[in-house]
């Protein structure tokens, strides 16, 4: 479904956001009955809430 969630990384919505004019999401689903697509223009953030969904781990120094 088009609804269904979806990741993006922090690089790819900050990309979204600097070349909003010239940027567009395709999201493509339902491949094997009809496939179908739809497209989200400029900014990610202005049509998805982001949740963060992961850290990013480092050792700390011992």
């Amino acid at each position: 479904m088009a609804e269904t969630p979806f990741f993006i990384s922090p690089n790819e919505a900050a990309f979204s956001d600097a070349h909003a004019e010239q940027f567009h999401l395709y999201r493509l689903f339902d491949f094997r009955q009809s496939p179908r697509m739809f497209m989200l223009p400029g900014a990610v953030g202005t049509h998805c809430r982001l949740d963060p969904v992961s850290y990013r781990a480092t050792l700390l120094a011992r």
